[in-house]
């Protein structure tokens, strides 16, 4: 067998190095945004009712990213590919005969 001795292309070359770049800082800004709601939440407490509310917090943050997330996907992928028909509902829907 023959062995290759091409490396691997690394995460920096000129074809990835944008999405490297842009996927760090984005982890980086969401990681700064999650620990400035964490930082706020002594202070908020008593608006909270005390400790009980408090993973309320932060499941709500996390699930407001997620949502942004999926929401500016798919706005993203619908400006790239035009609005296509979702395979589920193309198979709901019979074909309409012509007369």
């Amino acid at each position: 067998m023959k062995r290759s001795t091409r490396r691997p292309a690394g995460l920096m070359t000129p074809a990835r190095r944008g999405l490297t770049i842009g996927l760090v800082l984005t982890i980086t800004l969401v990681a700064f945004e999650a620990l400035a709601v964490i930082t706020i939440l002594p202070a908020i407490k008593d608006d909270l009712q005390g400790i009980r509310l408090y993973g309320w917090v932060t499941s709500a943050f996390q699930l407001g990213v997620l949502v942004g997330i999926v929401v500016a996907g798919g706005v993203y992928l619908v400006g790239m590919r035009g609005r296509a028909v979702a395979p589920a509902q193309e198979m709901a829907a019979p074909p309409v005969a012509d007369s």
